[in-house]
């Protein structure tokens, strides 16, 4: 029975051998193969890493020193399998595609890419990794990105300044603190030339709180009449202007989807990036809600832009400012072409109300009076609660507290309603403009029906006013009462009817302002040779001039550009390119 059992089993052996033994192979062969496919996707992966490595290796060097050009031969990554290349070509011999080149001094411009493709003030940097056999390339466009959210002055051009009637150029430290913070204007224009001037117009009146400078020969500033707390300085050192490739910005978003427009009303551009093809011109308002508009050609908006998002444009850009009182708004405009920045014209539009009518004007009157007076007894934002707020309050908005002796009540709510904002886009935006500082004037409980938190939180959240002094008031919030103190004080009691644009505008053209508008944040103006000369309202302005007429402000705030320095900082990558 043994023997029977014995045999049994050495023949189910003799039959599985076979089978076992191509199992054992199977496996081998599945084994190596799988170590091979590790090893490929190891050398892609580290070779990506690689590449990156080298990127960064290379913006080290060039931060450095902008004139960098010897680059890598196969440099070996330190502890790991792999190196990278970076081969420059400053025009040498016929461009390779894995050809880097430094166009920092603006004398090299062209590249494998074409004539023209490396803006002065970048370089194009190819890198070339390699790991076990596998190459990878990386190609990115590199610059002084960072430049632009370190400026420290509100007004900087490469060519003239020309400043006429009623013009303010001032700074603050942040929207939340009113500490005085320099106002400097410089122009880089050079040579014996009128760089920088006032014109009084007539009882008019010029303040710069800074220094302003030309880096023209003596003489070449003539602000007199005018006040420069700062002094002026002529044959100064030309300051950095960041270079921006605003075209290839554009371009690198074509794949974006289009903006929903709303003709007549508000066309929002929500969290994303958003591309016109063409021309965009806007017969109604534009809100920016945290998204990036880019725009091939021209740019129009015949409303008001508000909200927090950056606008590139490939041509000229034409807007107007904006009628909210917004302490959030950020908006980011580069413009390849002219930027006119233009007001309603709301002043003219009030005195012709108080014209038309005595208690027109005396509302008028009592408003004016009433913001100028919070002003002064907000003292800085340090102020101390009390009924006397509401009562001045009471002029302009609404609350349950009477009126100081002879002045009327909710004065900017009964001139609101004597305008007729269907009759024309100047009326609409001073409709709007009126009704948004009444609303801020007024009481939480009697007027919205909500607690002084509620208003509070609402503008933490959405940048509304409605019942923020209230708000401050009640609460004691110091840290309110200094945001309420410096909105207050963007409302020029004597420009009731002034829009504002809230932000930066950097742009290749020319910059012209009129018709009461304030900047609140600065203007970066750098003719790169692009643009050519432009006549605006019978004025002939050039690329890289700047020109604020009567009833332009610009206030400088330091906290939307904190990280400090002046512009020419920090490298960083101004556009990948696809390999």
């Amino acid at each position: 029975m043994k023997r029977e059992c014995r045999g049994y089993i050495l023949g189910v052996l003799l039959v599985l051998l076979p089978i076992l033994t191509m199992m054992m192979i199977g496996l081998f062969v599945v084994l190596r193969g799988g170590h091979g496919s590790s090893n490929s996707y190891y050398a892609r992966t580290a070779s990506l890493f690689a590449a990156e490595a080298g990127l960064v290796d290379a913006m080290g060097v060039l931060q450095a020193n902008r004139a960098w050009v010897s680059g890598f031969t196969q440099k070996p990554m330190k502890d790991v399998r792999g190196s990278y290349t970076v081969r420059f070509n400053q025009g040498a011999g016929p461009f390779q595609a894995d050809d880097s080149v430094n166009n920092f001094d603006g004398a090299h411009p062209n590249s494998f890419r074409g004539n023209n493709t490396v803006p002065a003030g970048t370089a194009l940097l190819v890198v070339v990794a390699r790991v076990s056999g596998v190459e990878r390339r990386l190609e990115a466009l590199v610059g002084d990105t960072a430049s632009l959210s370190m400026l420290d002055l509100p007004l900087l051009t490469t060519g003239r300044i020309r400043l006429q009637g009623d013009v303010r150029v001032d700074g603050i430290t942040a929207l939340n603190d009113s500490t005085s913070v320099d106002g400097d204007v410089q122009s880089n224009l050079t040579g014996t030339v009128n760089a920088i001037e006032w014109l009084d117009t007539g009882g008019t009146s010029l303040h710069i709180d800074g220094n302003v400078s030309a880096s023209a020969n003596p003489g070449s500033i003539n602000l007199a009449g005018g006040v420069v707390t700062g002094g002026t300085t002529e044959n100064a050192a030309p300051r950095a202007v960041p270079p921006l490739d605003i075209p290839s910005e554009i371009a690198a978003k074509s794949s974006s989807p289009s903006p929903t427009v709303v003709p007549g009303g508000v066309t929002v551009v929500g969290t994303g990036d958003y591309y016109v093809p063409g021309n965009l011109d806007l017969t109604g308002d534009l809100d920016l809600q945290g998204g990036n508009l880019y725009v091939q050609g021209e740019l129009t908006v015949h409303g008001t832009v508000s909200g927090t998002g950056s606008v590139y444009v490939g041509s000229h850009t034409k807007i107007h400012g904006n009628a909210d009182i917004n302490g959030q708004d950020n908006i980011a405009l580069y413009s390849k072409g002219n930027v006119e920045l233009r007001g309603f014209d709301g002043d003219v539009i009030l005195d012709s109300l108080a014209l038309s009518s005595p208690a027109a004007a005396k509302e008028l009157a009592d408003g004016k009076w009433a913001i100028s007076e919070m002003a002064v007894m907000m003292n800085n934002g340090s102020w101390t609660p009390g009924g006397i707020y509401d009562t001045v309050s009471q002029v302009l908005g609404e609350h349950l507290t009477g009126t100081p002796a002879g002045r009327d009540p909710s004065t900017m709510f009964r001139l609101r309603d004597r305008l007729n904002p269907s009759a024309s886009t100047a009326q609409r935006f001073l409709h709007k403009r009126l009704d948004n500082i009444g609303r801020m004037f007024s009481g939480n409980s009697n007027y919205f029906g909500q607690s002084d938190a509620t208003a509070r939180d609402n503008f933490t959240n959405n940048g509304d006013t409605s019942g923020l002094v209230d708000a401050a008031n009640d609460l004691n919030d110091s840290a309110l009462m200094q945001l309420v103190y410096n909105l207050t004080s963007t409302l020029d009691f004597d420009s009731l009817g002034s829009a504002n644009f809230q932000g930066l505008v950097y742009t290749n053209g020319s910059f012209y302002s009129a018709n009461q508008i304030t900047v609140v944040g600065a203007v970066v103006v750098n003719n790169d040779g692009s643009q050519s000369s432009s006549v605006i309202d019978g004025i002939t302005v050039n690329p890289g001039d700047l020109f604020m007429n009567s009833g332009s402000k610009v206030t400088f705030v330091q906290d939307f550009f904190d990280d400090g320095g002046g512009a020419g900082g920090q490298l960083g990558v101004v556009l990948w390119m696809g390999r």
